[in-house]
């Protein structure tokens, strides 16, 4: 029987500087290499930060100051299976007002040997 270990792994870090504009969304760094169990945005700037996957939808919102964790490895979806974002998926942001300072920083864990 083999044993194969697997390992939890960070993409690298996608970061994203101050200035951010309110509109239109800007790609939050390259669109993710791996699949993706658990992912982490933090919002260092001095505005909240909206987030959108497909660059015209809203789907969340982050304070200032703030994260967002999501932690799809933790329910499956069914046996054998888990939930898990996709590799490709290019998320975006966009400030309610112009920001000034910070950053938005995503990150990421993925099952690998």
């Amino acid at each position: 029987m083999l044993n194969t270990t697997i390992k939890a792994k960070f993409i690298e870090a996608r970061i994203e500087a101050s200035p951010i504009a309110i509109a239109p969304f800007v790609p939050l760094g390259a669109p993710i290499d791996q699949p993706l169990r658990i992912l982490k945005i933090s919002n260092t700037t001095d505005q909240g930060i909206i987030l959108s996957t497909d660059g015209v939808t809203i789907h969340d919102y982050i304070a200032s100051n703030g994260f967002i964790l999501y932690d799809l490895g933790t329910n499956r979806a069914s046996q054998g299976s888990s939930l898990q974002f996709a590799t490709g998926t290019q998320f975006y942001i966009a400030s309610e007002v112009l920001t000034t300072t910070g950053n938005v920083i995503l990150t990421g864990i993925y099952s690998g040997v």
